[in-house]
């Protein structure tokens, strides 16, 4: 019966391990050197499919700072942002998934741009999503098979580890 629970064990463990593999977010674009021109500002997803679809809140001020230092004769307060570059929209179907992530990049045009939007030139951004709902990698029937074993035999593993433990419990009981 030992044997019997280790190996449950082991296989429930493994289950979850590829579980985890694939349902865990991970980054969408691998990190640069960033140089001193570079900033980093959390950007939003903003309503609407027209213009510019990405808005600063918290780092409002920061940005302002770093327009202000970097183009003094202008008179900017940034809003609206305009991402060129790594962006991670390629992976997925609707970038509304993403929310709201960190953006690392270099400014190219302060009020350029529709709305007098700020344009960044994106180098690597902070956002995340789990492989299975990537769009950029094939997904095969052999992976949506992985998966859906991998959930059943945790499913089955953790219901057999509950019976194995509750007959322990009736024998020390007697």
């Amino acid at each position: 019966m030992k044997k019997v629970r280790i190996f449950v064990v082991i296989f429930l463990l493994i289950s979850i391990g590829i579980l985890a593999f694939y349902f865990i977010p991970m980054r969408i674009t691998p990190r640069v050197p960033l140089t001193s021109e570079d900033i980093s500002i959390k950007v939003e997803r903003a309503g609407g499919n027209t213009g510019p679809v990405f808005i600063v809140d918290k780092d409002k001020t920061k940005l302002k700072n770093i327009l202000q230092e970097k183009y003094p004769d202008k008179d900017i307060e940034p809003y609206y942002i305009e991402l060129t570059g790594n962006l991670p929209n390629g992976v997925v179907i609707d970038p509304s998934f993403l929310g709201s992530y960190v953006v690392h990049g270099t400014i190219i045009s302060p009020d350029g741009g529709e709305e007098k939007s700020t344009i960044i030139d994106v180098k690597y951004t902070d956002a995340k999503i789990s492989r299975f709902f990537r769009d950029d990698l094939p997904k095969s029937e052999h992976e949506i098979l992985n998966v859906l074993i991998a959930l059943v035999s945790s499913l089955v593993s953790i219901f057999i580890l509950i019976i194995i433990f509750l007959a322990r419990g009736r024998k020390t009981i007697k």
